[in-house]
């Protein structure tokens, strides 16, 4: 296959799982209305509610015992035994599964009092250790497609547990007025009704066929990778409790509120991390160093364009524009407190990126564990620079992204350093410091509070593509490269 059908392939999967994560985002956005309207939804509420999702996530992540990944490698690598890696799988799944019920009811008051952070959140608790439950069963059937390389079936999936989310959430908080907690139970129905359509997959797969061998490999595979995903999603939310203890519910929550406008970016990563493991797993025989420099270099043209628009603009368009519907997404003007450390959240997210796109290396050496060591050291970073907050209280939200930025970049290094010495690719550094460069600027710009008008913000947005040509990071036959990346053949 030629290069630029290679870069057309991974760009369309990507494109795939990008757009699922915009619908699964897409929800929360179209809710924001709902959550910031403090008639419906207190700011304490929604503080609950802002522990209780990352809390789903990592806990999601903790007891999935690194299946998704190991039954995408194992799919890839072992074809001959593709019924006895699945069914290991579910197996392992089933057994954390049980595990989990059992913790979520005799823990019950430690999930609301140290997970959510409210004592009294004791059926969201419960709605917490349920809805895990349900992912987990949920997640393995997609990592199949997804190893398959046949996203359509995820897609659909994706589709309607959103418009499912999207009806039960609304119900429960408007038409039966339960507040946060009718988030929870709208989660939890959703996720219900997507597990019921989904369960043919194991009617299919699954017998029960016990392969010891298998069952160590996987897990000898999977495991060490937990560290590493907990600890990412640590890093997301850490600072949500540091400013819960030394300044208040009311700015963590501000904070929360835009922290969400990262997710921009991590949609981009998701699925672009989505689409690359198992094309990289299926690539890497060809030895075509070009092919990943490409990608990489791509990747942040596109990651930091989003970063340097959203920084700039995205929150004046929703907040000035004539259209009520819109402004209506951030229903209250507090919430737009915290606005000015949107870039440097976004900054860290774009060296996340760069992680992911050198973490396919640590996956073909089957070195996970140093993911783990590597995502440890983030983890450190994020703590010390969250601890300052004990020293400067004033200005919290900046220190809690900055140590979201600090995390990241330190992860990003580091992979560099340790996955060229694993497989060596002549990556374009110049390039990399050119757009970083830009990115300063924008964080610059935003954090220092700047009083620019929003032309100017515009201004400066439409300056980055002549300042990427002119520095020669693309060119004119790249952007045309990049523009057909997703056209069909006629």
């Amino acid at each position: 296959m030629a290069l630029s059908e290679k870069l057309k392939y991974l760009a369309k999967h990507s494109a795939i799982y990008t757009f699922s994560q915009i619908l699964a985002r897409l929800s929360g956005l179209l809710l924001m209305p709902l959550f910031t309207n403090t008639k419906l939804v207190s700011v304490h509420e929604y503080s609950a509610y802002g522990f209780f999702l990352p809390a789903a996530v990592i806990s999601t992540s903790l007891f999935s015992l690194g299946m998704e990944s190991a039954l995408v490698r194992y799919l890839k690598l072992e074809t001959s035994k593709r019924r006895i890696v699945i069914n290991t799988a579910i197996s392992i799944i089933l057994i954390s599964v049980l595990v989990l019920v059992c913790l979520n009811i005799l823990f019950n008051d430690w999930i609301a009092a140290v997970l959510i952070q409210d004592s009294n959140m004791l059926e969201l608790a419960y709605c917490l250790g349920f809805l895990v439950a349900l992912d987990l069963l949920t997640n393995l059937p997609n990592n199949y497609y997804r190893a398959d390389e046949r996203p359509t079936f995820y897609i659909f999936l994706r589709i309607l547990r959103t418009c499912l989310e999207l009806i039960f959430i609304y119900c429960g908080i408007v038409v039966f007025d339960l507040g946060v907690l009718g988030a929870g139970y709208g989660l939890l129905t959703a996720a219900i009704v997507n597990l019921l359509i989904i369960s043919p997959f194991y009617f299919k797969h699954y017998r029960f066929q016990f392969d010891p061998i298998f069952f160590k490999r996987m897990l000898k595979f999977g495991i060490p990778l937990l560290p590493a995903s907990v600890l990412f999603l640590m890093i997301e939310v850490s600072g949500r409790y540091f400013l819960n203890f030394f300044i208040s519910k009311e700015v963590q929550t501000a904070f929360m509120n835009i922290y969400k406008f990262g997710g921009i970016l991590s949609i981009l990563n998701y699925g672009f991390r989505s689409a690359w493991q198992p094309i990289m797993l299926k690539e890497s025989q060809s030895g075509d160093l070009t092919y990943y420099v490409r990608v990489m270099n791509y990747f942040l043209v596109v990651a930091t364009s989003i970063m340097v628009i959203t920084s700039l603009l995205a929150l004046d368009v929703i907040r000035y524009n004539p259209f009520s519907f819109i402004r209506a997404l951030i229903s209250d003007p507090f919430y737009y407190s915290e606005a000015h450390v949107l870039a440097l959240i976004l900054t860290g997210y774009v060296f996340l990126g760069i992680y992911y796109n050198l973490s396919y290396v640590f996956y073909l050496k089957e070195r996970s564990k140093e993911l783990a060591y590597i995502a440890g050291f983030g983890f450190l970073i994020n703590i010390a620079v969250n601890s300052l907050m004990a020293i400067w209280p004033e200005h919290g939200t900046i220190i809690s992204a900055s140590a979201t930025f600090s995390s990241f970049f330190s992860m990003a290094i580091i992979g560099f350093i340790r996955s060229q010495k694993l497989f060596y690719i002549p990556y374009n550094l110049k390039n990399v410091a050119i757009m970083s460069l830009f990115m300063v600027l924008v964080c610059i710009v935003t954090v220092g509070q700047f009083d620019l008008s929003f032309l100017i913000k515009v201004l400066i947005t439409f300056l980055y593509l002549p300042y990427l040509l002119l520095t020669r990071v693309i060119t004119v036959h790249d952007l045309s490269a990049i523009g057909t990346l997703f056209k069909r053949k006629k």
